[in-house]
């Protein structure tokens, strides 16, 4: 019974609601800079502050939290994306769009170690026999939220404006936080592993995954299959809100079925492998 247990529950109230708020300013966040701007620079210059992050920090945020207390990295994740956002609340012009630039870089970098931390957070909330389907609501909850975020997201910008979104996504992080706050563990389930902390061992233990990546053959195509996917997708991306703006001047939620749509697939194709997590209730 996976939501009768409270750790997990709090875990997963905290991934819904964080995500959900992620989800609605990825989709207002574009919008709101080509209408300051009207330059679709400003607008690529936007995703690739959002990416950078996916390719500099990713790779390594996993060797570090291996060494971390696994809830405090997710807290201070938490707290430092809800702080990094407030800057965005008082931009209202093409002046300022750098100070948009920097905050979603810093949001975007304390995600990378969220995300980590989480997964690996998840076997020292439920037993063994629950993994699996604790893992596939998890997976599930990120595919839903993925399909209503940006429907909340453009909505609220239509309806009140740019500043609310940020807001909302602002108290999620904190709302996420107070949830992870609430899980009580032993302490010895959330230390960091018992190791080396030098940098020798931080290098060989990011070599040995870039080794992994590169030798093993399932794992090399999954990786170049992603990483042209996100590139494609920024592309997309950035051209559809130009299209949007330009060809029909309509609202950000215009775009929900475009984003929205592959997650659809994700989530049907994920509760089809996790059937069993039904039975959580």
């Amino acid at each position: 019974m996976l939501l009768k247990n409270r750790n997990f529950m709090l875990f997963w109230v905290g991934q819904l609601i964080s995500k959900l708020g992620d989800f609605s300013l990825n989709i207002a966040l574009p919008f709101y800079v080509y209408h300051l701007t009207g330059s679709s620079v400003a607008l690529a210059v936007t995703f690739i502050s959002r990416a950078l992050p996916f390719l500099l920090i990713g790779p390594i945020a996993g060797v570090f939290v291996d060494r971390w207390n696994l809830r405090i990295t997710m807290l201070a994740s938490d707290l430092l994306r809800a702080v990094s956002l407030v800057p965005i609340c008082f931009v209202n012009s093409q002046d300022w769009v750098w100070i948009i630039w920097i905050s979603s870089f810093f949001e975007a970098s304390f995600g990378r170690f969220y995300d980590p931390a989480k997964q690996a957070l998840i076997p020292s909330l439920v037993r063994k026999e629950e993994l699996v389907k604790a893992n596939g609501l998890s997976s599930l909850t990120e595919s839903f939220t993925q399909i209503l975020g940006p429907t909340i997201g453009g909505g609220i910008a239509a309806w009140l404006g740019f500043a609310p979104v940020v807001w909302i996504d602002i108290i999620s992080y904190i709302v996420s936080a107070a949830c992870i706050l609430g899980i009580r563990l032993p302490t010895n389930n959330l230390a960091p592993k018992e190791q080396c902390r030098t940098i020798e061992s931080i290098w060989s233990d990011l070599k040995e995954g870039i080794e992994i990546i590169v030798n093993t053959h399932m794992i090399r195509k999954v990786f170049i299959t992603v990483t042209i996917y996100m590139i494609s997708q920024g592309i997309i991306n950035a051209l559809l809100v130009i299209f949007i703006q330009g060809e029909f001047l309509r609202y950000a939620i215009d775009t929900w079925i475009h984003r929205s749509g592959p997650r659809i697939g994700d989530g049907y194709f994920g509760s089809c492998h996790w059937v069993d997590w039904i039975t959580f209730c």
